[in-house]
């Protein structure tokens, strides 16, 4: 029988030692509006400095079964919103590193410190994941009033655990795949490569669907379709757009590197020392710098 660890979110911050103050009458922990504790660093490192995790950060459970990295990051986070350590300089603003993030120390050497702070609670934070998960076949989280403390189930744990069932169940390797754009296409199944180049599959759809308007012929296309085709996964694209329409942004982009290559290559073969031999040649050559720097500025 495999056993259940049962806590709140503050009782799994205890199990990772962060020293949470606490109210000198009540010894309850003093919570932040935004973060949760501080652990004084100091006593480690001999110099004045602190730790801070957002309260925020910590949104969806996890399981024994999830990887020690996803849970460091569902707790603490990564980047400008997960945990980082701060030193106490009195400066505005004090020196700090995230965990993933930026590294706002003054100099090398503070910006070396910061680093090696933040990596050791990292590691300890990381050991204290694996051992928990060693020790018990599931965790449970008990319902909270605060908003602050309460978790929610990330919608891909139930397809992570519905694969992780079916793999228990049949004996088979079910994974729950990365999500990525996706649209189903109709594709024709080719007995040689250039068969679907070929316009007999059009032919008989229009054979079959003519006459028929409305949800009629969708319904007789989709019929006809399926004789000769199947539904294909493939990255979802942009149709074609209408004429006279303007071009998208990744379309300009892609001209306007095109024109700046051409303007380069127009530009080298111009020579100032040579304009009185071949005047004609220059006058063209600045005729297409013009018009490929007009072109630029229409982009702007």
């Amino acid at each position: 029988m495999g056993s259940t660890f049962t806590a709140t979110k503050l009782q799994w911050f205890d199990k990772f030692d962060l020293g949470l103050k606490q109210d000198a009458k009540t010894g309850a922990p003093l919570l932040g509006e935004q973060t949760v504790g501080i652990d004084l660093a100091g006593d480690y490192w001999n110099v004045p400095v602190h730790l801070t995790l957002y309260r925020t950060t910590w949104k969806y459970k996890f399981q024994p079964h999830h990887d020690t990295a996803v849970i460091f990051d569902r707790i603490f986070g990564r980047g400008s919103t997960g945990v980082h350590v701060t030193l106490e300089t009195g400066q505005q603003p004090e020196p700090h590193c995230y965990f993933g993030g930026p590294n706002f120390g003054g100099s090398d050497a503070e910006k070396r410190l910061l680093e090696e702070i933040l990596e050791f609670y990292v590691n300890r934070f990381s050991q204290t994941i694996r051992s928990l998960k060693s020790r018990y076949t599931s965790f449970e989280f008990p319902g909270s009033n605060n908003p602050m403390d309460r978790l929610l189930v990330d919608p891909s744990d139930c397809f992570e655990e519905m694969a992780r069932m079916a793999t228990l169940k049949h004996g088979a390797d079910v994974v729950y795949p990365a999500q990525a754009d996706s649209a189903l296409l109709w594709a024709a199944a080719a007995v040689h490569p250039l068969q679907p180049l070929q316009n007999t599959y059009q032919r008989l759809v229009r054979d079959a669907c003519r006459g028929l308007d409305g949800d009629k012929a969708k319904a007789r296309e989709g019929e006809a379709l399926g004789k000769y085709c199947y539904f294909r996964a493939s990255p979802p694209k942009l149709t074609g757009q209408s004429a006279g329409a303007e071009p998208d942004t990744e379309e300009q982009l892609t001209s306007a590197e095109k024109a700046i290559d051409r303007l380069k290559y127009t530009l080298e073969d111009f020579k100032p020392d040579e304009a009185e031999r071949r005047p004609n040649i220059d006058r063209l050559t600045w005729s297409k710098a013009s018009k490929y720097t007009m072109q630029l500025h229409s982009f702007r």
